[in-house]
């Protein structure tokens, strides 16, 4: 399921709907919200608030320090039957383009045609191709990687450019990390380089760690606000996104389409995509 993207240190505000079939319905009381951590432990359970929107409801998630992923589990009674929803909630380090210039777009001001949740679906459209092309995070983010220690004073992550350690446990324990230095290598991964060994064992250390450039370049924003355009616009064009050309009556325009070296299908963002591949590892 997707998450909604939150930066740190400001405030979200998820948001359900509830139906009894196909309508939009209140609960016949309260709508509680449980909130666990990316490790399956609580972070907090309270009560969701109603815009005044049937059906809808939303909770205010507090200002984050860390990188988190949260996930949302809203219960409420709907005609004498209880019903759950579930949602994310991922705080992320940074956006590609905020949505004020993404909204500034040529055709993308009409906000009754482009509401922001549209255009924030465009946007994580385009950081998550253009991720997972490259290999890398070009805004921080969260990451908690359950590995097998293998004795050794070297652990490789999942992910490359790690920059900062939020916690450690070994066998449940937590772990000091002061002393441990992060490293990325010349392939898709990073890595941990402690004084002392990493116990070994199965699915044994848990590491929860930020990844990821500060934020994107200029040429990389660039591309992201042409990609997320492209994106919006062709989702309300009524164009089929499998359509390799579009006849008019004088002409025939032929569609770029996405390939392995092509993620997005526009010459000019793949060009940016491709120039900061990371190379795979071996």
């Amino acid at each position: 399921m997707i998450a909604q993207r939150v930066v740190r240190n400001t405030r979200g505000q998820p948001e359900v709907v509830f139906y009894v079939g196909t309508t939009p319905t209140n609960a016949d009381g309260a709508v509680t919200v449980d909130i666990f951590r990316a490790d399956g432990t609580i972070f907090t359970t309270d009560a969701a608030t109603s815009p005044g929107v049937t059906g809808h409801y939303i909770y205010t998630l507090a200002p984050q320090t860390n990188l988190e992923r949260f996930h949302l589990v809203w219960e409420g009674t709907f005609g004498g039957v209880v019903q759950q929803q579930e949602s994310y909630v991922e705080v992320v380090g940074g956006y590609y383009a905020a949505l004020a210039d993404i909204r500034a777009l040529q055709g993308l001001s009409d906000v009754a045609a482009f509401p922001n949740f549209k255009l924030a679906e465009s946007r994580q459209w385009f950081e998550d191709k253009a991720e997972a092309h490259c290999g890398v995070a070009f805004v921080p983010r969260y990451a908690r990687d359950v590995l097998d220690g293998n004795g050794s004073s070297k652990l490789k992550l999942r992910h490359n450019r790690p920059t900062r350690i939020i916690s450690a446990k070994f066998d449940g324990a937590a772990q000091t990390t002061t002393t441990w230095d992060l490293y990325e290598d010349d392939g898709s991964d990073g890595f941990i380089i402690s004084p002392t060994s990493f116990p070994s064992g199965n699915r044994n250390i848990e590491i929860i760690y930020e990844h990821g450039f500060d934020g994107p370049d200029s040429e990389m924003r660039q591309a992201a606000l042409t990609a997320i355009r492209d994106n919006a616009l062709g989702l309300a064009s009524g164009i089929p996104p499998q359509a390799t050309e579009v006849r008019q009556e004088f002409t025939t325009i032929s569609l770029s389409t996405p390939g392995p070296n092509a993620p997005t299908g526009i010459p000019s963002v793949d060009q940016v995509l491709n120039a900061r591949r990371v190379p795979l590892s071996d």
